[in-house]
């Protein structure tokens, strides 16, 4: 899950998140089917914790809390671009005047938070900088279970402001209302992502938890009814996770046994039927890491685990 991130930190680059990078791409896909309200609602609640952490080394530095009110303010259809320009090129100088890379990430995601007021594509630099902070707050060996656990946060708050928001009624600048833009739907990356990309990834995740490759084999052979033959075909033809689950044998029937949350959504809620199987694999696997004994992750109608 994390491979592209280490690759990264060695390379020493400054920032270790992309959009490419395999842990945000539910969040990505999530960023993607949101209007442009959501976003910004999204982006300045979550900057408020960055600011908070941020303040908390550099109390007397004001430009980043600037940047974020000015902007708030930008969305209300209040003051002109030009202002909150200024103010969002102030926060990204914070970063270059500090001299310390964790809370210079820190400035840089509160700028592209302010920005993301302007065009929807700054919403995803504020989790890259703000992760990339805290990989260099918690070191390259410990960085994955709060990385994890923030990447839930931001799913978490955007499921809530995609309810939230248009009911709340707030004023909005004219350009924030354009509903042609809001009615654009993308599909989701990962659905045509390689499904061999990602398998090694939760080889991965399995067997840092001790549990191995045959395991997760088990899994997705039980899942989907492919065999070792047919699933390695699927494998050496790199095809994509759309073909891998329409062309798979035969989809177990108790599939919809499979219940919890993976990745901030409740698999049994999913609408999408691909997103669904997805995630219930997904779901397995977090299962198997997880400790979970193999007879009690291959539901059975005998016995509906409980949820969690």
């Amino acid at each position: 899950m994390y491979a592209d991130i280490e690759k990264r930190f060695r390379k020493k680059n400054k920032i270790l998140f992309s959009r490419e990078s395999l842990c945000l791409q539910n969040l990505n896909d999530l960023i993607q089917r949101q209007n442009h309200r959501t976003l910004v609602m999204w982006a300045l609640d979550c900057a408020k914790l960055t600011l908070k952490q941020l303040e908390s080394k550099y109390p007397d530095e004001s430009r980043p809390r600037t940047c974020l009110e000015i902007c708030e303010t930008w969305a209300r259809g209040k003051i002109k671009m030009p202002t909150a320009k200024r103010a969002i090129l102030d926060s990204h100088a914070v970063a270059k005047e500090i001299d310390d890379a964790e809370y210079g990430a820190l400035c840089h995601a509160i700028g592209h938070a302010g920005a993301t007021v302007h065009t929807s594509g700054h919403a995803i630099g504020l989790p890259m900088y703000e992760l990339t902070a805290m990989v260099l707050k918690y070191g390259i060996n410990d960085f994955a279970d709060p990385v994890t656990e923030k990447i839930d946060y931001y799913i978490e708050r955007m499921q809530y402001w995609q309810e939230t928001t248009d009911k709340l009624e707030l004023e909005w600048g004219g350009f924030l209302m354009d509903v042609k833009k809001d009615s654009k739907a993308k599909t989701p990356k990962i659905f045509n992502m390689s499904f061999a990309s990602v398998y090694p990834l939760y080889i991965q995740k399995a067997e840092k938890k001790g549990r191995t490759k045959a395991e997760v084999d088990e899994i997705i052979f039980w899942l989907t009814g492919y065999d070792s033959l047919s699933f390695q075909k699927q494998l050496d033809h790199e095809v994509n996770f759309e073909n891998f689950f329409d062309e798979a044998p035969k989809f177990n029937e108790n599939a919809s046994l499979i219940k919890g949350v993976i990745c901030g959504y409740r698999v049994e809620e999913i609408e999408d039927e691909l997103m669904q199987k997805i995630r219930y694999l997904d779901k397995l696997v977090d299962e198997l890491a997880r400790g979970k004994a193999m007879e009690k992750i291959l539901r059975s109608r005998a016995e509906e685990p409980q949820s969690y």
